[in-house]
């Protein structure tokens, strides 16, 4: 492997957006979407954030659909990928996204209390469902 360029983002930083889930219309692997927000001090003693957006699949995306919460303190480290689409007026637009390798829990154990399921009700299985 010829290693002349390396693409690797390492983030820490507070989870900004509920976390969504969803399937990919051209496979059935699961994603998540949401963002992190990192602060930066500078000279003048002020902070300043900055929002990514971050991406997660498969394996991963469920992890993160379970145990991520809105304000949670997060490592991520993965890539940095643009994606290209044509809005409505027919503009070619771009956005930078996090594709996540990893993902650390930071914080308190209290901000990581796994998501209470919806009960699903309890049927005989049918002619036509397995056992």
């Amino acid at each position: 492997m010829d290693i002349r360029s390396y693409n690797r983002i390492i983030l820490v930083g507070n989870v900004t957006s509920e976390i969504r889930t969803n399937e990919a219309k051209d496979s059935a692997k699961v994603f998540a979407r949401f963002e992190i927000a990192t602060n930066e001090i500078f000279r003048d003693k002020k902070p300043r954030t900055q929002f990514h957006k971050v991406i997660a699949w498969g394996n991963r995306a469920e992890f993160c659909g379970k145990w991520l919460r809105k304000g949670g303190l997060i490592q991520v480290e993965g890539k940095l990928r643009y994606r290209y689409w044509n809005d409505p007026q027919g503009v070619k637009r771009r956005i930078a996204e996090i594709h996540v390798d990893q993902v650390v829990l930071l914080g308190k154990k209290e901000d990581y209390e796994v998501k209470e399921e919806e009960p699903t009700e309890e049927r005989e299985p049918g002619i036509d469902d397995p056992l």
